[in-house]
């Protein structure tokens, strides 16, 4: 009996089976453009996916787990950093995700995170910096 073509099986929830056609900068690009949240939810999505990385090991990012990361990190960043935010529903919708997998995602990243979403101002700012020197040098 011959086998069928080997599936990879996603190291965490964040992990996808198969890398997404669009690239990390035409997504981040995209969602900047339809996800309403301010400039500084992609400083708090930093702070929380680096804090996530230390805290979890098998947390990579990597082309099947940036895109996943980046929308549950902006969605709890949008939550916390903005003063108006959306339902889940729309998250969803403009990432790509479905509902089910956003708000499973968001209790993942949560539980690793031991609920601390506070970033501290000179945290904030170093984050930032990263930020503003790393888009001086991308091309999307």
């Amino acid at each position: 009996m011959r086998a069928g073509p080997r599936v990879p099986i996603p190291t965490t929830l964040f992990h996808c089976y198969y890398e997404p056609t669009m690239g990390i900068g035409s997504y981040i690009t995209w969602l900047r453009s339809v996800l309403g949240c301010s400039v500084e939810c992609y400083v708090v999505c930093l702070v929380y996916i680096e804090r996530a990385v230390k805290r979890c090991p098998t947390l990579a990012v990597n082309a099947l787990s940036c895109h996943r990361l980046l929308a549950c990190g902006l969605t709890l960043a949008a939550k916390v950093q903005d003063d108006e935010c959306y339902l889940d529903k729309h998250y969803a919708k403009v990432t790509g995700l479905d509902l089910g997998d956003l708000v499973k995602l968001q209790h993942v990243m949560l539980d690793v995170l031991d609920y601390r979403l506070v970033v501290q101002p000179i945290e904030f700012e170093t984050y930032r910096e990263v930020l503003a020197e790393a888009a001086r040098s991308w091309s999307f």
